[in-house]
């Protein structure tokens, strides 16, 4: 297991590290992913709209994780995922893109069944 020897502060959603000899607590680790997060979302290159090739064998995969599904009152979804690393994530899918969804994890299960099982 790799441990971490630094302790931060978050300031005004600014990381504010702090070199000590110390191994950071969860909520620690929590406020300094989401504020890694909220940068992330301001510099370039963005993150890419497609999945880089080979991209989905090299990050950490959830085993059946948590959801929540909550309605918008604009009519949209927002799914709500529990990653054991990165907390709970949300994705607000209006009309369009929820069809694309569904009909993406329907295809996908016919397409399991489909597979023979091993005996």
């Amino acid at each position: 297991m790799e441990e971490i020897l630094v302790s931060f502060r978050v300031v005004n959603g600014q990381l504010a590290p702090v070199f000590k000899n110390v191994i950071p607590t969860a909520e620690q680790c929590d406020a300094l992913i989401a504020a890694l997060g909220r940068r992330r979302a301001r510099i370039e290159p963005q993150v890419p709209d497609d999945l880089p090739p080979g991209l989905a064998l090299e990050i950490p995969i959830e085993h059946d994780p948590k959801a929540e599904i909550a309605g918008q009152l604009d009519g949209s979804s927002v799914l709500m995922l529990r990653h054991s690393s990165f907390g709970w994530l949300g994705f607000r899918f209006p009309d369009s893109s929820r069809t694309w969804l569904i009909d993406g994890l329907i295809a996908d299960e016919q397409t399991a069944q489909q597979k023979p099982t091993a005996q």
